[in-house]
């Protein structure tokens, strides 16, 4: 599942824009509940208060959303991605890289000392 600023900015690759608070609609008993919150949150119920609140763009972000956390769209579709040398995990940008291979790669790019 992407995380809410995922969302947004694949909001601003298709669409130009994001309504952050349709996400934190989607999203507001992640914390509580993981992964769970969908079953609770990524609702007709909740899409029918976004489209009441913010209309039909609101609805169509909510629709992404939820496409992109049930992974029926794919986020590299929309999202540049790179990948890290070492091990090929997939990150958004450059400076994600940068702290993964400094925090998870840092024996190996020393010479494994």
């Amino acid at each position: 599942m992407p995380l809410t600023n995922k969302h947004e900015q694949v909001d601003r690759v298709l669409f130009g824009q994001t309504i952050p608070e349709v996400h934190r609609m989607l999203d507001r008993d992640r914390d509580n509940l993981g992964g769970h919150h969908r079953v609770l949150t990524h609702s007709l119920a909740t899409l029918e208060k976004i489209y009441r609140k913010f209309g039909i763009f609101g609805y169509i972000l909510g629709l992404v959303h939820i496409g992109l956390d049930y992974r029926l769209l794919d986020e590299s579709l929309f999202l540049r991605q790179v990948k890290c040398p070492i091990c090929e995990k997939p990150f958004s940008s450059q400076k994600g890289l940068k702290i993964h291979i400094g925090r998870v790669h840092k024996k190996v790019r020393k010479g494994g000392r």
